[in-house]
């Protein structure tokens, strides 16, 4: 019980900082240059770098897409690779008529390829502060170990 109060603590103070570049007005968004330090146990720390982009969707939903990457890490949403496939599957086929449905699988692999990673629910607080918990299900993060024995992706 007394960590679980740990981690709301936390939680809380993660969500005040990024209320402060969330977006209140529908179609806002924001560009940004992220970087920090991982510490995992087991794994060599390291540095990452890159762009993130937020967008209030809806009203009060808003969808996220990064791009990361560091030595030996990488992280970035997973509908593009499955756009990818998922377009040159459809595209390799062919329909009943013999013909090849290679424009087909290029609109359905760029519209599964834009499907954002995470999605965010804006609970405004007043004018000035708003909170934006998200849920990221769509991502991929590559992290490998420096020592040849653990690789890992998760």
């Amino acid at each position: 019980m007394k960590n679980l109060k740990y981690i709301i603590l936390i939680l809380f103070i993660f969500s005040f900082g990024k209320s402060f570049l969330s977006q209140i007005d529908k179609g806002e968004g924001y560009l940004s240059i992220k970087g920090g330090y991982i510490n995992i146990d087991d794994f060599t720390p390291r540095a990452y770098g890159g762009i993130e982009f937020d967008l209030l969707a809806w009203e009060k939903v808003g969808i996220h897409y990064s791009l990361l990457f560091g030595d030996n890490y990488f992280h970035m949403p997973i509908a593009p690779i499955g756009g990818f496939l998922l377009g040159a599957i459809i595209a390799g086929s062919e329909d009943e008529d013999g013909e090849n449905r290679l424009g087909v699988g290029l609109v359905v692999g760029l519209l599964t390829a834009i499907i954002p990673e995470g999605i965010s629910f804006n609970i405004k607080v007043n004018d000035q502060i708003a909170f934006a918990p998200y849920i990221s299900p769509l991502q991929f993060e590559y992290i490998r170990n420096d020592s040849k024995t653990n690789d890992n992706s998760f």
